[in-house]
């Protein structure tokens, strides 16, 4: 049944849109260590019990809040550290319901902006049990899911997905979650733009698709809205049976309901042509 989002959700939304908004002008980007350019290593057996062990970590921390049945309980995920930020509550098909780290999304786009230095970290590491976002499914019937301020409950949690800063040919490092470097694809500069939520892609100018590191330019963007730079990104998927995860763009395990996109324009495999699959 629809309902409208209580003031203890909007409030963590706008605070968050405030943030990240500062932190495009206001931020500057930290010299770091560069990630090491070879893959991660990580064998079969080690990477199946990395996912379940991830899935584990996940799971336990949301608690009950794997549902959301209303306006609480999608406070409440605000308030443990994901907030519906840069899409509202528009549920996406194959992805769901996309909610988002906010403390983590500033330090992505600050340590991304060209010719600025700051003191945050470059988030070039993910850690098991922390993503960076959630993948909720509405299990409503009847609903409009391309509502960005109207929510469907109740939810069920679908997936997560983990965030790094982005070099090309530089894979995400990470001493706790074991990932080959096909679990990882190219999530695409752009603008989450206000008031409507609509992502506009603003892919850098290069010879090839995924060549440039897609940094974000010091100033007020283009679109008016939450800007991001390119970034690695992986998605995980749970299995109704408790099986181990999957990884993949979209959910290739159970069938999530949504409005209508184009989601290979802003997610793709490295070297692979826009609009096409969502595998490796």
């Amino acid at each position: 049944m629809r309902q409208h989002p209580s003031p203890s959700v909007r409030g963590p939304l706008l605070s968050a849109v405030c943030a990240l908004l500062l932190a495009t002008v206001g931020h500057s980007v930290a010299a770091a260590a560069p990630a090491s350019a070879d893959p991660p290593r990580c064998g079969p057996q080690a990477r199946t019990a990395s996912l379940e062990n991830d899935r584990d970590l996940v799971r336990n921390r949301l608690g009950p809040l794997r549902t959301l049945r209303g306006p609480a309980d999608l406070a409440a995920v605000s308030l443990a550290g994901w907030t519906p930020l840069s899409h509202g509550v528009v549920s996406y098909a194959g992805m769901g319901m996309v909610l988002a780290d906010p403390v983590l999304s500033v330090e992505l786009m600050a340590n991304s902006i060209e010719g600025l230095a700051a003191d945050l970290p470059a988030p070039r590491t993910v850690t098991a049990g922390k993503p960076a976002t959630l993948f909720y499914r509405s299990l409503a019937t009847g609903a409009d899911l391309g509502d960005p301020v109207e929510a469907d409950y109740p939810y069920e949690l679908a997936g997560w997905g983990h965030l790094a800063e982005y070099t090309p040919g530089v894979y995400p490092v990470s001493t706790s979650l074991c990932l080959d470097p096909t679990d990882w694809f190219i999530h695409e500069r752009g603008v989450h733009a206000l008031p409507s939520f609509d992502m506009i892609c603003l892919p850098p100018p290069e010879t090839i698709r995924g060549g440039a590191t897609g940094a974000l330019q010091p100033i007020t963007p283009a679109p008016f809205g939450i800007p991001h730079p390119r970034l690695w990104d992986t998605h995980i998927w749970l299995h109704p049976d408790g099986g181990v995860p999957t990884t993949a763009i979209l959910d290739d395990v159970e069938e999530v309901a949504g409005a209508a996109w184009k989601p290979h324009d802003g997610f793709y495999f490295p070297g692979q042509a826009p609009g096409t699959g969502g595998h490796h």
